[in-house]
């Protein structure tokens, strides 16, 4: 059985990349205390945690009498990634989100629906370890009774910890590439290759900053640059003209970006930038992490050129904050490869009030993939994507269009637009969670390979209900259909 992995977040930043909300990891913490962070397990139960009470650990996880040795295993998988030591610490016995002399990440067990386990995302950088006894930063919550998810052994524990763990260390969204431990529909016992290069972009900053371009165009061949931001009343711009090109190599070298020097930090996307590929013009970037544009709030971005990346978790275009716009002409081209690599990433964010700001995308050009897992538009936290263009994907579990379990996405497939998957156990469109809305309009759409999964909607608009995708058809849905050849 496959497991079905959740975290929560305790922040209003919901998504603000395809790796993390930028802003979160444990890099205060562990610059002050050595890298090392503290863990502890709940063995007594009885607390009170998410309207339930707590369970002994060591009752749930009764049958395998070696539990803690497994999930030190697990944080040893990751701390050898991320440079952190992890210290076990008696636990204080005191309430969650109480102070006390819990460790930074601390175990339990209380009932959960249809889960083997969720985390909390780990604390805002600058967060400092005085604190971090306050809350449920990093918290790891296995389901105690798992009816639903299914019994307990020794292989689902490490795996569940080691997906939970990405988790708590910083990883927030989850990709569709079935090797790293943040597979959307299970873990795998130690993380990957591709897991490492999203560790340390969190944590390992691999290049000295971008220069800092303050010329408004780019009509010549550049490396990497990045943006200052321009302001509500006093917008930025740049355009890349037919004879400019950003060509770069490296890891974590995204093309046009903010100034920041990591995913962990808030202004590693540009805001109020107004900003212009033209035709002709070409973005290029070789290595992990490392996006053609990385577009932080507020930016209207305009692509009538060409894009391309190649590495893990490397997109062409990442709306990574809030109340972006983004359109593709039908002459443009973005084409990604490697794991986990979108041809365009769309984020979101809700404040602590509730409102939603969102990115609107219009996708009239064509979009290649060939990565597992690698999505033509990935849209998660609050957004809206009109599909008039065409997608490509050639990699394994792959999806013209996907979204995540989390916020609201509504999704528009034109007349015009042209879906087509050729790798095994590929989507046409993948819908995940309770409020997406996907408009068909009757666009093409081919499927090549073994066991490939696609959407048929027969209606003009359907509302989602189910969590979780029919293995066969690709989706369930109430009043939708979906059709297999």
């Amino acid at each position: 059985m496959l497991a079905l992995l959740f975290f929560t977040f305790l922040t209003p930043c919901l998504y603000a990349a395809p790796v993390l909300c930028t802003g979160y990891s444990w890099q205060t913490v562990l610059e002050r205390d050595d890298r090392t962070l503290t863990y502890s397990f709940d063995t007594t139960g009885g607390y009170a945690v998410e309207g339930y009470l707590s369970e002994s650990l060591d009752e749930v996880f009764a049958a395998i009498p070696q539990w803690r040795d497994v999930i030190r295993r697990s944080l040893d998988s990751w701390g050898s990634a991320a440079d952190i030591s992890f210290v076990e610490v008696p636990d204080s016995g005191d309430a969650f989100g109480a102070f006390g002399a819990q460790g930074a990440l601390r175990f339990t067990a209380h009932p959960l629906y249809q889960a083997f386990a969720h985390a909390k995302v780990s604390p805002p950088t600058g967060t400092v370890e005085e604190t971090t006894g306050l809350s449920m930063w990093g918290d790891v919550h296995y389901n105690s009774h798992n009816l639903d998810a299914g019994e307990w052994d020794a292989s689902s524990l490490q795996n569940t910890t080691t997906h939970e763990l990405g988790h708590a260390l910083g990883i927030v969204a989850h990709n569709l590439d079935p090797g790293s431990a943040l597979f959307w529909l299970g873990g795998v016992a130690e993380p990957s290759e591709h897991d490492f290069a999203d560790i340390r972009a969190l944590y390992f900053p691999q290049n000295e900053p971008a220069p800092i371009l303050t010329d408004p165009l780019i009509d010549r061949p550049r490396d990497w640059v990045a943006l200052v931001d321009g302001s509500a009343d006093a917008r930025a711009t740049l355009t890349v003209t037919k004879d400019g090109s950003v060509l770069t190599s490296g890891e974590q070298k995204t093309g046009i970006k903010g100034v920041g020097a990591s995913l962990a930090d808030e202004n590693y996307g540009f805001d109020y930038v107004d900003l212009t590929l033209e035709a002709g013009g070409r973005i290029a970037t070789d290595g992990h992490n490392a996006y053609g544009i990385g577009a932080g709030d507020f930016n209207a971005i305009t692509v009538d050129g060409f894009i391309s990346t190649e590495g893990f978790s490397a997109d062409g275009v990442a709306l990574m904050g809030r109340s972006n716009s983004l359109r593709t002409g039908i002459a443009s081209l973005i084409r990604t490869a490697g794991a986990g690599a979108n041809g365009i990433f769309v984020g979101g964010e809700q404040d602590a009030v509730g409102n939603y700001y969102g990115n609107a995308v219009l996708a009239a050009g064509r979009i290649e993939t060939s990565g597992a897992g690698g999505c033509g538009i990935y849209a998660a936290g609050f957004s809206s994507v009109a599909l008039s263009g065409s997608i490509l994907t050639l990699g394994s579990h792959a999806a013209g269009i996907g979204s995540d379990q989390y916020g609201s996405q509504h999704i528009a497939v034109e007349q015009t637009a042209a879906i087509e998957t050729r790798g095994h156990d590929a989507y046409g469109v993948l819908i995940r969670g309770g409020e997406q809305c996907l408009g068909h309009a009757g666009g093409d759409h081919h499927r090549r390979g073994e066991k490939l999964r696609h959407l048929w909607l027969l209606v003009r608009c359907q509302r989602y209900r189910d969590r979780w995708n029919d293995p066969y058809c690709g989706a369930r849905s109430n009043g939708g259909a979906c059709r297999r050849e």
